[in-house]
């Protein structure tokens, strides 16, 4: 039991390291992961996410689009694997259904400010936590931006265990 926090421990130093020497800012070449966990966000016979994983939710406290994603530049592909594990774990805390990752989407900062959105940190449930902003309100117009996202994203699939 205590292995297991003590990774989650782990992942939580790492990112608030990470944070002190970055102090919010982001850089055009930074990566970062949006962690899928629907199996239709994935296409099976491509290397691409599909569009739907990037796709906005309304936040009713924020008042905005938000695609919640995590800063993963300096990060060895272990730990990206556990903050995954963790975004897991702490949504099937709130969740009736148990759910799995199936996967992460790398993609660069540079592709957001392209297509004018932007990301921010929103560091209250874990130090390396941010959001997609600026996305527009129509429902066509988010799904234009996010097959343009997604077109520029690597899908990593996670290894199934047997």
């Amino acid at each position: 039991m205590i292995t297991h926090y003590s990774k989650y421990l782990k992942v939580l130093l790492i990112g608030y390291l990470n944070n002190l020497l970055i102090k919010f800012r982001i850089f055009k070449s930074e990566r970062f992961a949006r962690y899928i966990f629907s199996s239709s966000h994935i296409k099976q016979t491509s290397i691409r996410p599909k569009y739907a994983a990037f796709l906005p939710n309304y936040n009713e406290k924020s008042k905005k689009f938000e695609t919640s994603v995590f800063r993963i530049n300096s990060l060895t592909e272990s730990a990206i694997w556990e903050i995954g594990d963790y975004v897991e774990n702490s949504r099937n805390k709130k969740a009736a259904n148990k759910i799995s990752m199936k996967g992460y989407a790398r993609f660069l900062y540079k592709n957001v400010i392209k297509y004018q959105l932007y990301i921010t940190q929103e560091t209250s449930s874990h130090p390396l936590h941010a959001n997609i902003l600026g996305w527009p309100t129509e429902r066509e117009a988010q799904k234009e931006l996010a097959i343009l996202l997604a077109k520029t994203a690597i899908l990593k699939m996670k290894k199934t265990q047997i």
